[in-house]
Formats: structure tokens, C-alpha cells, sequence
């Protein structure tokens, strides 16, 4: 694992630390994954959004 994903809330406040949400997935041959269930309804995300990664030194990736 390169490091912890970190999520940017753009669309709703931001969830408090006593609600966070844990989850994994798999990266397929073709590089794609899915974005499980809680993490993108809890995001408020939809099929046309966009995202974007940033990968920051330490390996931590941001979502936005």
C-alpha cells in the first residue's frame, strides 16, 4: 500500500473524525477501481464528477 488516502470534501461539510469512513478496494490489470459505496455516497458523488488524485511525498494521495 503507498499510503493513506485523504479525502477532500468539496461538496459537503467535512466528516468529523468520530465518522470517518475506512474502506478498501482492488486495482484491477487495467489500473481502474471502484470508490466503494459509503465512501461516494458520503462524498455526494455522482457518475459525471470528476476527480482529481494528488500524490504528496510522504505517499499520502488526496481525492478531490
Amino acid at each position: 500500500m503507498v499510503g493513506v488516502a485523504a479525502f477532500a470534501l468539496t461538496k459537503m461539510q467535512k466528516v468529523s473524525h468520530q465518522e470517518q469512513i475506512v474502506s478498501a478496494t482492488t486495482l484491477t490489470r487495467k489500473g481502474q477501481t471502484t470508490i466503494p459505496k459509503a465512501i461516494h455516497a458520503q462524498l455526494g458523488l455522482c457518475a459525471v464528477d470528476r476527480l482529481a488524485f494528488t500524490l504528496l511525498p510522504d505517499g499520502t494521495v488526496l481525492l478531490r
